[in-house]
């Protein structure tokens, strides 16, 4: 966030697109009344009027010391107009990362695994395994397990393909299947997936059959962005 300001008289102050500006009250002027709150709400001391690239909003009157002012979304500019010799301190508030959008939250794209070739019998191994970085969300767009048959194995039971969040199985390919180029897949439904900081995306398979080759994919993609 730029600021803070100080600013009197009338004019208009250029603002980063804050959530919100405190206002602190330097020599405000004898004439400035306060009411009959607690803490005291005063009345004459300055108006403040948030605008953006369209035009201007209802002005608002500073009313406490410190006072809070609240900003529509895409507030860059506040017109002012301070009583007498009163000035006014500005800083501003940055908007939290909840009241932004994703591509607004440092968003970087991230994907892991691909393809392997496994040939014959292959005990349970993992192809890969991510943890969402702190202070990070990930937003899983794709998930995918695939595996194609490429040779015949000599003797057939299964092949299985799992992807796993936090150790629980949300997609999984299974082939039973002996013939050459014969395949499974299964894709995550259901829209995308927001995993917290510390959540652990891994890809695991089992060959079981004696002999063959297969192709098994594992992958998992789509983009970070701050908490």
């Amino acid at each position: 966030m730029a600021g803070p300001y100080s600013v009197s008289g009338t004019g208009t102050q250029t603002i980063a697109q804050p959530s919100a500006l405190v206002v602190a009250t330097v020599g405000r002027i004898a004439t400035s009344r306060s009411g009959r709150a607690n803490p005291p709400n005063w009345y004459d001391v300055a108006l403040l009027t948030p605008g953006d690239t369209n035009g201007w909003y209802t002005p608002v009157a500073v009313t406490g010391d410190p006072f809070v002012m609240l900003l529509p979304p895409g507030c860059n500019r506040l017109g002012y107009a301070v009583l007498g010799a009163t000035s006014l301190t500005l800083t501003e508030v940055p908007a939290p990362n909840y009241q932004k959008q994703p591509w607004d939250r440092n968003p970087a794209l991230f994907s892991q695994g691909g393809p392997t070739f496994v040939n014959g019998a292959t005990a349970l191994t993992t192809l890969f395994s991510y943890t969402v970085p702190t202070g990070r969300i990930a937003r899983v767009v794709r998930l995918r397990a695939q595996i194609v048959r490429q040779i015949t194995p000599t003797s057939a039971s299964y092949v299985q393909a799992n992807l796993r969040i936090n150790t629980a199985t949300v997609s999984a390919a299974v082939l039973p299947a002996q013939a050459e180029n014969i395949q499974a897949w299964d894709d995550l439904g259901g829209g995308p997936l927001d995993l917290p900081a510390g959540s652990v995306i891994d890809g695991q398979y089992v060959n079981n059959d004696t002999g063959g080759q297969v192709l098994i994919s594992l992958i998992a993609n789509g983009y970070l962005f701050d908490a």
